[in-house]
């Protein structure tokens, strides 16, 4: 009997200690092509929600952008945790455009040192192993700035790859996690003067509901502890000008970001 629990016990621990599974899945921006502001004043943000969990252990990312003169852009990738890696930093010279272009810590030649298009894997300025170990659920950004005038360009689209830890057997079944937060489409959209942003939160949390311009720059802000249930937040663009704008709504664990048109 004693022999039979110790053999039961130490098969407890094997099952206990197997590695994790890793798994490979590709992410593809929807809120693309986004246009490049013209200068070193403009932002172009392309906001990617990943709704899984997964501890990283590898990342890579493709982008294609068309522009007519490379070396005035500059690429970042960010984490929900608000980590940045910087993916190229003026390189290409005067060549045209980034086409399908992969970024990957693991390949040969650095972005730099190729040449446009950058067709092809190339290692980025920072490596994207500063996000191993981060859980991937939520919203990634992948930003490019123009840092001359005269030349604008568009970011046509991208993509994020992550090999992760998944279940640690394929039979394993995790207890569901509810969402805290549900964010709704604004309506109307395209608005003319004022908006609609309903959003639903699962329990009482602090709540901060950022708005931005296709810039970056703020254009409004609220935070406050709202309690659970929808709500529904209006927002008045009467001042504002025609344009993309980006409202994002972030809790302790959660952050969303729904794109809106105004137009005048």
């Amino acid at each position: 009997m004693r022999t039979q629990l110790i053999l039961l016990a130490c098969l407890g621990f094997v099952f206990s200690s197997a590695p994790a599974q890793l798994l490979d899945t590709i992410f593809v921006s929807s809120d693309v092509p986004e246009q490049i502001p013209d200068g070193p004043d403009g932002i172009a943000q392309s906001f990617l929600p990943i709704t899984m969990n997964g501890i990283v252990r590898d990342v890579n990312v493709m982008v294609t952008i068309q522009h007519p003169f490379d070396q005035d852009l500059r690429l970042y990738v960010e984490a929900p945790n608000d980590d940045v890696v910087r993916l190229a930093f003026q390189c290409g010279g005067s060549g045209d455009n980034y086409i399908n272009t992969c970024f990957d810590d693991s390949a040969e030649i650095e972005i730099c040192d190729g040449d446009p298009p950058f067709t092809g894997c190339f290692i980025p300025n920072q490596p994207l192993s500063e996000f191993n170990g981060f859980d991937m659920f939520g919203t990634w950004i992948f930003r490019v700035t123009d840092n001359y005038a005269h030349d604008s360009g568009t970011i046509m689209s991208w993509q994020i790859q992550f090999v992760y830890e998944g279940l640690s057997a394929p039979e394993e079944i995790l207890p569901s996690v509810p969402t805290l937060l549900e964010v709704e489409p604004v309506y109307p959209n395209p608005f003319n003067a004022t908006a609609s942003l309903p959003f639903e939160l699962a329990r009482t949390s602090p709540v901060s509901i950022l708005i931005t311009n296709q810039l970056g720059q703020r254009m409004f802000l609220n935070e406050q502890i709202r309690s659970a249930g929808r709500h529904v937040l209006t927002i008045d663009g009467s001042k504002w000008s025609s344009g993309s704008y980006f409202a994002t709504v972030s809790t302790n664990a959660q952050r969303e970001t729904v794109r809106m048109l105004l137009v005048k």
